[in-house]
């Protein structure tokens, strides 16, 4: 689930992603960004890169740990668990065959002659005695 998902984050962050709650953030490709945001590119400046390190607040101590002026040094977490895979009804097959008396005729034989190929094929390749 969600939760060994966001453990396997932590101890592999450059291999796995961080499993947002459902719902939490709204994942857009570069294109809808470019078109949301107004932005010309989505390559950052080398002023802005520059001005986004010069930002960062966080410091190397004489020991080698990070200081953080005001952050916390803990790993995000959230308890919160999701499954994250789903499995579909199986539909009996009264609803298939309600589909099926749904088609036209046309529909009907086409899937008709693909059964009878494949059939064919089965038998000739001595897959199926028949």
């Amino acid at each position: 689930g969600r939760l060994f998902s966001q453990w396997m984050h932590h101890a592999y962050p450059l291999e796995c992603p961080y499993p947002h709650e459902q719902g939490t953030i709204n994942p857009q490709t570069p294109v809808e960004w470019l078109r949301e945001t107004g932005q010309a590119s989505t390559s950052a400046t080398e002023e802005e890169m520059h001005a986004h390190v010069q930002s960062d607040i966080c410091a190397i101590d004489w020991q080698g740990r990070p200081e953080c002026e005001g952050e916390s040094m803990e790993l995000p977490w959230s308890m919160v668990e999701e499954l994250l895979i789903t499995h579909p009804a199986v539909q009996p097959v009264s609803v298939l065959a309600e589909r099926m008396v749904g088609l036209g005729e046309g529909s009907r034989l086409r899937i008709a002659a693909v059964c009878l190929s494949a059939f064919t094929c089965l038998v000739l390749l001595g897959l199926l005695v028949p």
